[in-house]
């Protein structure tokens, strides 16, 4: 059974290339990633979230990038929260329901990417005009400051090759992100969330994601994408890497 989850979020700065450095090994004394002790029923998310931003554009003529931001305002942890996002027509109906994702944690005072792509019918990508997100249960936990399950990561990360006028990218993550958990992780996938030039949430996508960050330590792995609107400002770009126990 899946022990816990640990998230990584990183801002996305576009430049050249980084270097990759050595692994570095997590302080002796760092305390191991764990789940949290206290952990009450699932129960409807309420005003605890929030869906603080939200958009999506056409990659070509049947493909989509969606994302959102999910803010937690609360004083507490949201652990395990389920998010829905869903393609409606211009009256609101649902065109589609995409698979339901699991955000690990989202901490008191903190915003997480959640992004998806999909290619739809020729018959049936017409109909779409605009998006929803359904933000379902959720775990409330008290935030424990010493279990690193709670220790969130933000730093920069460069692009690859980059190429505006394309829809696939690459992002390479930092060579070196810092102390990790004392008791490696394993990877799960990669959320990428993608702005306009004026700031705008303008889509997104989950991606498969097999490399060492993790486990506390990489050499600056990087993350293909393949539904990056070509409006997108790259280096607005968002992204957080899931890690589960």
């Amino acid at each position: 059974m899946r022990q816990g989850f640990a998230v990584l979020v990183l801002a996305l700065i576009f430049g050249s290339a980084c270097t990759a450095a050595p692994r570095p090994l997590p302080p002796p004394d760092c305390p191991p990633a764990a789940r949290p002790a206290h952990v009450g029923p699932a129960l409807p998310v309420g005003d605890g979230l929030t869906a603080a931003e939200l958009g999506f554009s056409r990659v070509d003529r049947w493909s989509f990038s969606i994302g959102a931001i999910v803010a937690n305002p609360s004083s507490r942890a949201a652990y395990r929260t389920t998010v829905t996002l869903r393609l409606l027509d211009a009256a609101g109906l649902a065109v589609l329901a995409l698979p339901t994702q699991t955000l690990p944690v989202v901490l008191p005072g903190s915003r997480l990417p959640v992004g998806a792509s999909i290619d739809l019918p020729a018959e049936v990508a017409p109909a779409v005009a605009r998006v929803s997100v359904e933000l379902g249960t959720t775990h409330w936990v008290d935030s424990e400051p010493d279990n690193r399950l709670f220790i969130h990561y933000d730093t920069v990360a460069e692009t690859d090759h980059p190429d505006d006028r394309a829809r696939n990218a690459e992002f390479r993550l930092p060579a070196n992100m810092g102390s990790g958990p004392c008791r490696g992780l394993s990877s799960g996938s990669a959320t990428l969330v993608y702005r306009n030039p004026a700031g705008a949430v303008i889509g997104g996508e989950t991606v498969a994601y097999a490399g060492d960050y993790c486990a506390g330590s990489h050499f600056g792995e990087v993350v293909s994408a393949a539904y990056v609107p070509l409006e997108a400002d790259r280096a607005g770009t968002l992204i957080a890497v899931y890690c589960d126990a």
